[in-house]
Order: C-alpha cells, then structure tokens, then sequence
C-alpha cells in the first residue's frame, strides 16, 4: 500500500472530507530512512521537477547541536563507532554515555545532554567505561579518567614508534589493547591496578602481510585472551585466531573443542 502525504480524510471531529480530486504523484511518501551506525552509505533519490534529493542509509559520524553557539559545529562531531557506556551497578539502566568526537570526550546523560568534556585537542581511537572511570587511547597514549573526565594518569604505549589501539577490554586490574596500525602490530597488556600509574605489563609485536587485528574477547573461564586477525595478500583474504595467557600473556594454541561451548548460543 502506498504512502499518501495529502491531506487527512477525516476531520478532527472524526467525519469524512468529500473527496474533491484522486490522489496526486507528488503526494507520494515514503518509509522513514532510519539512517544506522556503519560506513557512510547514502542513496540518490528523483523528485519532482527532476531534482534530486540525497537520503543517508548509514554514517558514522553524527554532529551536535552547541545551544552557546547556536551552530552544527564540526568541532561537535561525534564518531558513532568509538563510545563507551556506563551502567548501573545493578546493571538495570546507563548511567552515562561516553563518546569520541573530533575534539575529545563527550559524557552524556540518558537523554543525551552534555554533562562535561574532557582530554580536548585529541581524537580518542577507543573508549571504556567501568564504574566510575573512563578508560581512552588517544595519540598513542593509554589514558585513565575519573567519570567528570578529569586525567588520572597516562602511560605512552610504545616509546620508539607511534601506536594507538582501536579496542580496550578490562578485566578485574587490567586493560587488554588492540592495536589500529599495521605492519608491525602489537598487542599490550595494561597494569591499571593504580590509575595514576598505569604501566605496560606486555607488548607483544605481530606480524603478517597486510594485517589488522579486527576483534578481541577474554574468556576467564579458559584463561585465554582470544584475537582475531584479518590478513589481505594478493591471494585473497584470510583470518585466523591468536590466543594468550590472560596472566602470563604467552601464547597457547585452541582447539577445535574450545568451540563446542559456543555451539548452543543463540
């Protein structure tokens, strides 16, 4: 069934209008686009007159309005794809939002009004929340913050070569990185037992040819700190598993049965 924006057939009062004329093509509507979280996708429409109007499928940066400025600046960019979100301790609603933007961290409330701002003149590349703390990489370095994103501490994540990381996963005293540069590629294992000393405990440097490390997931059950690895060659594609120590960051090989526990997930 079409989607008709003339006007109502019915008056407020509830009684039908007489119709006084068929419905008209430029009268046509169309389902919201619902525009979603992703790489930026957007579709050409025709309209009337033979213009054009663009309909944004997906992005991956949003833009804030400053109601001081009155103004969509770009300066309040948000990228969409590197937040952090804090719960409850019941963890029966958010508490607060966290999210990158092209001038720093942004916390938000739940009806997304800006509560403070925070490590200004730096682009985060991965965000985590836990309690009372933000957890950010920025400019190769590994941040630590209280929840008003006020700095605690600081460690540079490589002392010879710039490295940041796209992903943090936090566990009881410890952050576990991903990093976002190819060729070399490190793994580091962060010490944030004191978050005005966090130390780098392990790096672990990786190769490949053309290489990204895409995901990661701890799995404390196993002691294993599981990665996924992409690969791109001339030959095509290819994607394997690392594994580690969640203690002793070493290496350890997986199985086949180390699966059969996912099997039964929905």
């Amino acid at each position: 069934m079409a989607i008709s924006q003339a006007r109502s057939k019915r008056k407020v009062t509830g009684s039908k209008y007489k119709d006084f004329r068929k419905k008209k093509l430029h009268e046509l509507g169309r389902n919201p686009t619902l525009t979603k979280i992703g790489e930026k996708r957007s579709r050409v429409l025709r309209i009337r007159s033979g213009t054009k109007k663009i309909i944004l499928l997906s992005a991956d940066i949003a833009n804030l309005y400053d109601p001081k400025t009155k103004k969509y600046d770009v300066k309040n960019s948000l990228n969409l794809e590197v937040f952090a979100i804090a719960v409850s301790e019941d963890n029966s609603h958010v508490e607060n939002l966290y999210i990158s933007t092209a001038d720093g961290i942004l916390r938000l409330d739940r009806d997304l009004e800006i509560i403070n701002e925070g490590l200004e003149g730096s682009v985060p590349a991965a965000l985590e929340a836990s309690g009372d703390y933000v957890f950010a990489t920025a400019n190769g370095k590994f941040y630590t913050l209280d929840k008003n994103l006020n700095k605690l501490g600081k460690v540079t994540l490589l002392e010879q070569g710039f490295k940041d990381a796209h992903d943090i996963l936090l566990y009881k005293n410890f952050a576990y990185l991903l990093d976002n540069v190819v060729n070399p590629i490190y793994l580091f294992k962060v010490d944030i037992g004191n978050l005005r000393q966090p130390k780098i405990l392990k790096e672990i440097e990786l190769f490949g040819i053309n290489s990204h490390l895409q995901n990661q997931w701890l799995d404390p059950e196993k002691n294993r700190w599981v990665i996924v690895q992409n690969s791109t060659s001339m030959m095509g594609q290819g994607q394997g598993l690392l594994a580690y120590n969640m203690e002793t960051s070493k290496e350890v090989n997986i199985d086949s049965n180390y699966f059969k526990k996912f099997d039964d997930y929905p």
